[in-house]
């Protein structure tokens, strides 16, 4: 006869009953009935304003020992379980499980030792782990003690977890009515990935809420989404349940909805879902190299595109899982393939630094030039976070170290200098970099130090002969970038090797106007000291009196003045300085423009007034690189 028990069948759970928590109720899970007592009553009898009570009274941090929890205990406190029948019936009965409910401070924070299948009271009034025999009279009961075997307390809390958002799961849970539900929600299956053997109950209530046709998994993922960045659900489709047993590295669970294929409650294996797009590459992006195994042999398809990452090799190259690697390209991934956040898996190694999988995806075919729209190429995405290590490596197989590469920074170069990796930017000038390639965000290397103020970046480039009046780039030189940015020594630099101060760009206008935008008053200064033109007219500002007094700036307004700028100044965009002063309400610098004589007669305009005007404009402009959705993980 086939032994069809749960024990002995693990990969179908048995059936499975549940109700609501009462203030004394039970109910089933599979073979094994769990008590619940449920405790209001806080101890009044000993209370006192002490600190210690209200260190009782406070609930205490879940991963908090019983070692220092113990000496808050206030005599009486869980009087209301020590007197109830229940638990008197409880401790006669072959139930394997108790489970508390109460408010904080009614003493109820975890009561069980789980000696093999038996939940065992403790009675602990001597000395903190003296165990009594079951039937003593039960003086306390312990959070938890040292000989308790790890696995298994483990796997109790997960079940308990979960029996938590099943019941509180029927309808939107309320985080205030269910105080543990910020805890099951995010540690459920991190304790049931701690278990040392597979738990046939595990399975069962790890596939109860893992179903779409449960109300608990929306709203499970409703409160707390595990492959987002806030943990909260990014879109209204909601992944199906196998994405997220993949993603959650819950094997068994994995196991189960394969062999039982229904697709209705636990989805497709290549159906489009979640952060990741689909159950391989979510499976490949944490590293879970069974589950990657399970679904490649369930059929998989490896190359399906879609998702953060583009693949599941991009996703397993990101984060430097190379046996997955090694895995999925013995299953014809190509090696090659473009999309996702990364461009290629090549870009993807290089950008995370994982020295081991570049040498993998180039010992496959990966191609090291190969062009993507934001990190441009591999040498440029490693340059671009400083991994020294790859970047020789990446040079040594074959990189263009002068390749124009496209994407941001148009170079590795730039990448470098903008990050400032000096080591780097050392490397690529000795391999033959071309330290005046055009390209990119910046236009230049140059102009990406001086952007970020790297001074010794800057000092190795312009002794490599980097032409200081290059122009081109956001900002249209190097000097108006370390202008605009407030960079006084990077300023001073240029300025030494002969960069002109009357360059004007389209937007900052010249390098004046850029420092006057910006308040850097000891840089109006040096610029002034040095020949910049006091009233010239360009950009969207007009001159550096007219966007001094737009931004408020009035110790700058006040330095122009007394140089001699023009106060009557017009330009379409503002119309004067005082116009532009007023339409941003910066009354103290109106009366410095009328005390130097500007003049009055102009009817006024509020900023939506004025010709052309932009009302976000003149703010600081973006000097950095847009933040693709790849590097929120690096931090």
């Amino acid at each position: 006869m086939t032994d069809n028990s749960p024990e002995n069948n693990p990969s179908k759970p048995p059936a499975m009953e549940f109700g609501m928590f009462d203030h004394a109720s039970q109910f089933t899970i599979t073979q094994s009935t769990i008590t619940v007592i449920g405790g209001n009553q806080i101890n009044q009898s000993y209370m006192a304003d002490s600190q210690k009570d209200l260190e009782w009274i406070t609930a205490p941090n879940p991963f908090e020992n019983f070692k220092i929890a113990y000496p808050k205990i206030i005599q009486g406190t869980g009087s209301w379980l020590l007197e109830d029948k229940l638990l008197q019936e409880w401790k006669t009965s072959n139930r394997q499980l108790l489970w508390l409910q109460g408010k904080a401070g009614t003493g109820k924070t975890f009561l069980c030792i789980i000696d093999s299948t038996l939940v065992v009271i403790s009675q602990t009034d001597a000395e903190v782990g003296t165990h009594q025999n079951q039937t003593a009279t039960v003086q306390s009961v312990q959070l938890a003690h040292p000989s308790m075997d790890s696995a298994l307390a483990h796997e109790i809390i997960c079940q308990e977890c979960i029996i938590y958002l099943l019941c509180c799961g029927n309808v939107e849970i309320d985080v205030e009515k269910f105080a543990l539900a910020h805890y099951a929600v995010k540690y459920w299956f991190l304790h049931s990935n701690q278990t040392k053997k597979e738990s046939s109950v595990i399975l069962d209530l790890s596939c109860k809420l893992l179903n779409t046709m449960q109300p608990a998994y929306q709203n499970w993922l409703t409160l707390y989404t595990p492959d987002t960045q806030s943990n909260k659900p990014e879109s209204q489709k909601i992944a199906p349940p196998l994405y997220y047993a993949c993603y959650t590295g819950l094997k068994s669970v994995v196991v189960y909805m394969l062999e039982h294929d229904d697709v209705d409650i636990y989805g497709k294996m290549n159906n489009l879902g979640g952060i990741y797009g689909n159950a391989l590459q979510a499976a490949s992006y944490e590293g879970h190299l069974e589950i990657v195994k399970l679904l490649l042999e369930k059929g998989a398809d490896v190359n399906t595109l879609g998702g953060f990452c583009g693949n599941a090799l991009q996703a397993a190259s990101y984060k430097g899982h190379s046996e997955i690697v090694k895995v999925l390209l013995e299953r014809r991934a190509d090696v090659n393939a473009k999309g996702g956040s990364s461009g290629n898996a090549l870009q993807a190694a290089s950008i995370s630094g994982h020295t081991e999988v570049v040498r993998i995806l180039l010992e496959n075919g990966a191609d090291i030039n190969a062009q993507q729209e934001y990190y441009g190429n591999a040498l440029q995405a490693a340059s671009q976070y400083g991994h020294l290590e790859i970047v020789i490596s990446l040079i040594e197989k074959g990189a263009d170290v002068t390749a124009k590469a496209g994407g941001y920074y148009g170079s590795a170069l730039a990448a470098a200098s903008s990050s400032g990796y000096l080591q780097v930017v050392k490397i690529l000038l000795e391999k033959g970099a071309d330290v005046n390639v055009q390209g990119g965000w910046y236009g230049n290397a140059l102009q990406a130090a001086s952007s970020r103020g790297h001074m010794n970046i800057v000092e190795v480039l312009i002794e490599n002969r980097a032409d200081v009046n290059a122009e081109g780039g956001h900002y249209k030189s190097a000097l108006i970038a370390a202008s605009f940015e407030g960079y006084t020594k990077v300023v001073r630099a240029l300025l030494e090797r002969g960069a002109d101060v009357s360059v004007c760009g389209i937007l900052l206008g010249d390098v004046l106007q850029a420092a006057s935008n910006q308040g850097h008053l000891e840089l109006v200064r040096v610029l002034l000291e040095n020949g910049a033109d006091l009233n010239a007219q360009g950009g969207l500002s007009g001159s550096a009196l007219q966007t001094a007094s737009y931004q408020g700036h009035l110790e700058v307004v006040q330095v122009l003045i007394a140089k001699g700028a023009d106060v009557n100044a017009s330009q379409q965009r503002y119309v004067n300085p005082l116009q532009a002063a007023r339409s941003r309400g910066h009354s103290d610098i109106v009366a410095a423009l009328l005390e130097a004589g500007a003049n009055d007669t102009t009817p006024f305009q509020s900023v939506g007034q004025i010709a052309g005007h932009k009302p976000d404009f003149p703010y600081k402009f973006a000097s950095l690189p847009p933040v693709t959705a790849l590097q929120r993980n690096l931090s």
